[in-house]
């Protein structure tokens, strides 16, 4: 008997020990995993600055950089949170303070100060302007503040223009969590009426089929809508094609497993062949997921893919012996919802510095996104749009802290 006990205790220290080693991997996994997905993050709201000023390779970057961020979101959905009403409540109310109370901040502020913008030129109301616009009045700027809150693209105001995958990422994360927790109620009732010689695995095959069924019947009906010409609400015209690819995301992250390490393997060449290929595939034809449009759902999906792909061997390489470079573009890639929204008027500063040099009409301060393009006049815009408000994030939490310590 005492043998017999110590022989139990010594298998038991055994189990323990390997379990803490199991959940140390896991939590190292997790860590990484949470590195380069925010390295990733930092490199594709850098692509979308690029794009929007008219950086070379330009329409190329277009073809990958906002289906990335929605697979990135897809990829860091947890199914495991989402098992009852209540966590579906606690999961809908993260979602409004991460996506609409920003949305909702930062386009109410563009509102409010409207007719300011009119006076320092950020708006113009010279009629040479193809843009020119009037100032508003109050009870018009409360409309368009009502529909912001109403989380609708309409209470977008111009420079806040790339909010719309603000709005359209809050609709399908909601959407996609109710879906999670009906199949996953479903699989549960299903579980629990079939017996062991059924098989276990069959409720697990059935909510996948459910899941990946969605995401097609939603890239049809896109692809229908976008032949035929179709817009239905904006915000819903979008989520129909941007859907498909966070449920990209998901099912990526569950495959991770099995293709990251590969990707880790060769990233130095896949971050070389990407170039080409986008080069190549951007003479195809152009992808704009705001507008819904796309020359195939395969052509779709296939740069999208080969986008996260790319990125994510980027990141992988810039996560290696690169501290330095790794920390700028995490600390980027977390903030990037100040980039996303703030970046449009970031490049106004660049816009008054063409004025100067190119002894232009101060009317055109107006111009938007960008007034020149071509030169080296990109990297200036990029700097800004992205140093500018990480500067402004900086001076917000400085404030933030002021406040709480005077309470």
């Amino acid at each position: 008997m005492v043998v017999l006990s110590h022989l139990q205790h010594i298998i038991g220290n055994l189990l323990d020990n390997a379990m803490e080693a199991c959940l140390k991997i896991e939590e190292e996994e997790k860590r990484f995993l949470r590195v380069y997905i925010d390295v990733l993050k930092g490199l594709a709201i850098i692509c979308v600055v690029l794009g929007h000023c008219d950086a070379p390779g330009g329409a190329s970057i277009y073809l990958f950089h906002m289906a990335v961020f929605f697979m990135a979101s897809g990829y860091c959905f947890d199914a495991e949170k989402i098992r009852n009403c209540d966590s579906l409540w606690a999961y809908g109310l993260k979602k409004l303070r991460s996506l609409w109370l920003p949305f909702v901040i930062f386009n109410s502020f563009g509102w409010i100060f409207y007719n300011g913008f009119i006076s320092i030129g950020f708006f113009t109301e010279n009629p040479e302007f193809p843009g020119a616009v009037s100032r508003m009045e109050w009870p018009a700027i409360v409309n368009a503040i009502a529909w912001t809150f109403h989380m609708n693209t309409w209470g977008m105001q111009k420079y806040f223009g790339a909010g719309w995958f603000i709005v359209v990422l809050f609709y399908i994360t909601i959407l996609f969590a109710c879906l999670c927790l009906l199949t996953e109620t479903g699989k549960r009732l299903m579980g629990r009426s079939m017996t062991k010689r059924a098989g276990t695995r069959i409720p697990d095959m059935l909510q996948h089929l459910v899941l990946i069924l969605s995401g097609a019947v939603s890239l049809y009906i896109s692809w229908k809508l976008q032949r035929r010409q179709l817009i239905l609400e904006e915000c819903v015209t979008s989520a129909t094609v941007c859907y498909p690819l966070y449920l990209c995301g998901f099912y990526l992250k569950k495959i991770s497993g099995a293709i990251n390490p590969v990707i880790e393997r060769f990233r130095g060449l896949i971050a070389a062949a990407g170039i080409p290929f986008f080069y190549i595939a951007g003479k195809q034809g152009g992808i704009s997921l705001n507008l819904n449009t796309y020359p195939s759902w395969w052509f779709l999906l296939l740069c999208s893919l080969a986008g996260w792909v790319w990125l994510l061997a980027i990141s992988m390489c810039l996560t290696k012996n690169k501290r330095k470079m790794k920390d700028l573009f995490i600390y980027v890639g977390r903030r990037s919802i100040y980039i996303l929204f703030l970046h449009f008027l970031a490049f106004r500063p660049v816009v008054a510095l063409q004025l100067a040099v190119y002894h232009e009409p101060a009317y055109l301060l107006a111009s938007f996104p960008i007034l020149v393009k071509g030169g080296g006049w990109w990297i200036a815009y990029t700097i800004a749009g992205v140093g500018l408000p990480l500067l402004v994030e900086k001076i917000v939490l400085a404030i933030t802290h002021c406040l709480h310590r005077k309470d």
